[in-house]
């Protein structure tokens, strides 16, 4: 029997690893409820923000790399040619994955920089802690 369909367009991350689900280096983190693509912007702003509030007592451990690059061709290009040049390095986030830890102690301060950077970024995330009483 003929499909109805040419290709099978598949718009889910699929893979359910476990490898990046708990707390290895800091004391607490922040961890990704949604999959999602992050840029090399938002990767570049959490670097600022914590330059900015909590480089001086504190140790930042990130848990994600840009895993993929993409490519774009210029506007007015003809067809052919090839692939575009490189444009933008982005990261593909899956549900339940650390982005950051943090070795500090826990202060308003540290709880303040969460919330900051839990606003700026696109995607929704929670506070998590490894064996620290609040």
């Amino acid at each position: 029997m003929i499909s109805k369909t040419k290709y099978l367009h598949i718009k889910k991350f699929k893979g359910n690893l476990e490898l990046n689900k708990n707390l290895f280096f800091g004391n607490c983190g922040l961890q990704i409820l949604s999959n999602s693509i992050l840029s090399d912007i938002y990767i570049d702003l959490i670097k600022k923000q914590f330059i900015k509030s909590l480089k001086k007592f504190s140790k930042l451990y990130f848990r994600i790399n840009w895993n993929k690059i993409l490519t774009k061709k210029s506007s007015e290009s003809r067809m052919g040619s090839g692939k575009g040049d490189f444009y933008k390095k982005v990261c593909i986030v899956k549900y339940g994955d650390i982005l950051f830890e943090l070795k500090t102690e826990i202060t308003p301060l540290v709880l303040n920089f969460f919330k900051v950077i839990s606003y700026k970024l696109p995607i929704k995330t929670q506070i998590i802690y490894k064996n620290v009483k609040i």
